[in-house]
């Protein structure tokens, strides 16, 4: 079982990041981003719990990993 370790947060310029899932691995947490995105646009951040980093952000359904 894997534990999940990427969060998906919602950029809210009001009120900040909002979490709205976690994921298992990096890449599942850009593809549910992205279709996020798709329906409900707006930013998305993929944060790793383990490195306290923002490695992914998706807007809009166009995405850009951070610098690491």
């Amino acid at each position: 079982m894997n534990v999940p370790v990427f969060d998906i947060l919602k950029s809210d310029s009001l009120e900040g990041p909002r979490w709205v899932e976690a994921a298992a691995d990096l890449e599942e947490a850009k593809t549910r981003a992205r279709t996020l995105a798709a329906g409900a646009p707006g930013e998305y951040i993929v944060f790793n719990q383990e490195t306290g980093s923002v490695v992914a952000s998706v807007k809009a359904g166009t995405d850009s990993a951070a610098p690491e």
